[in-house]
């Protein structure tokens, strides 16, 4: 054997002398021997050779073996630099999971609410969230960073509270835009109702609308708000944008204009001034207080859907109550029938035990 064949630097089988009696068998016999993958007993076996067509690349060169065996060869070869191309998109895929796994263990140690005294506080201290709660380090950390920050006021049994908090605080993607972008504080409206109604009148100082909760608040380490809201979809819809746009908007608003949020501060500051100059102070009610109340709240009829505002839409039983008590024509009792048949025939009503849901997330009374 040693005679007739030699076997060359690149694993080649190159016949030298000697007959072409067994010249199949005997070639066979030889890459199989040379191949690291068939040491030991049994190196002829099907297992073997399937072995050696997967994992050896000098098969291919090899002047022997049927064309079936070098098709089965080409195609195991094909398919492997197939998958391989899909390496990238797994790698990527890993270091996502890896990523998110990180900021989870983050989280634990950097999540500030697991010693609070407060329930509610608590059921946020696994979120990948990093919250603070409120005290002066979370003020300290925004000022140093030169980051917004994003305060969140709610209470146990509050559905939208939850819900928002499922959606987007316990939403690895959502909680890497805060924890990288803002300082976050969680509060709880039962536990501190003073700061709740600072900032409840706050976004209804800058937005227009009514509060609510959950409220979202967004301020600066100064503690002056520059917007708010209250419940964000993870997604768009209700017709309000997801709280990811939100969020990535309130970021470009606070680096780009810094000189509109001061001026914005000093005219919030102004109307809670007015505000509490009007608390201390006992002015009777008169013709033309009634009568600049009645104009106010017609601007803000809705004359196509009924009610007062827009969605979140609130039913507002004193402003009801009062236009009532102080219509004074047929237009003002058809715009108060309106309203009342509309939210008679809406989702608002409750069809089975009466009454009213306290409001709907749409202008159309549908959803309460």
């Amino acid at each position: 054997l040693r005679r007739s064949w030699s076997i060359n630097s690149r694993s080649k089988i190159v016949r030298t002398s000697g007959t072409r009696l067994g010249v199949n068998k005997i070639v066979k016999k030889i890459a199989l021997g040379n191949c690291p993958h068939f040491w030991g007993p049994g190196w002829g076996s099907k297992n073997r050779q399937n072995s050696m067509i997967e994992n050896c690349s000098h098969f291919l060169d090899m002047d022997w073996g049927s064309k079936k065996l070098q098709k089965i060869a080409k195609k195991r070869i094909r398919k492997r630099k197939e998958e391989q191309k899909l390496d990238p998109e797994l790698e990527k895929l890993f270091n996502q999971l890896q990523i998110i796994r990180e900021n989870e263990r983050l989280a634990l140690i950097a999540n500030k609410l697991n010693k609070e005294k407060s329930l509610y506080l608590r059921q946020h201290a696994d979120n990948p969230v990093f919250w603070y709660p409120w005290g002066q380090d979370a003020f300290d950390d925004a000022k140093k960073m030169n980051k917004p920050i994003m305060l969140s006021i709610g209470y146990s049994a509050c559905h939208w509270c939850h819900v928002m908090a499922h959606e987007s605080f316990e939403d690895s993607e959502t909680a890497s835009v805060l924890n990288s972008g803002f300082i976050n504080i969680k509060v709880d409206r039962e536990e501190r109702p003073d700061i709740d109604k600072i900032y409840q009148m706050s976004q209804s100082i800058i937005t227009g609308k009514n509060g609510g909760w959950p409220l979202t608040i967004f301020m600066d380490h100064n503690k002056f708000p520059f917007f708010g809201g209250t419940y964000f979809p993870k997604e768009d819809k209700y017709g309000m944008l997801s709280f990811k746009k939100i969020l990535n908007r309130v970021l470009d608003f606070y680096s780009n204009n810094k000189e509109e949020i001061k001026n914005q501060n000093v005219s919030v500051l102004e109307v809670f001034n007015k505000l509490q100059d009007r608390e201390s102070r006992e002015d009777a009610i008169d013709k033309n207080t009634v009568n600049q109340l009645k104009t106010q709240l017609d601007s803000i009829v809705d004359t196509i859907n009924g009610g007062f505002g827009s969605a979140p839409k609130f039913p507002h039983f004193p402003s009801l109550s009062f236009s009532v008590d102080n219509c004074t024509s047929d237009l003002d009792r058809k715009k108060i029938k309106f309203t009342l048949d509309r939210m008679c025939m809406s989702g608002i009503n409750d069809p089975v035990d009466g009454g009213f849901f306290r409001y709907s997330v749409d202008d159309l009374w549908m959803i309460p």
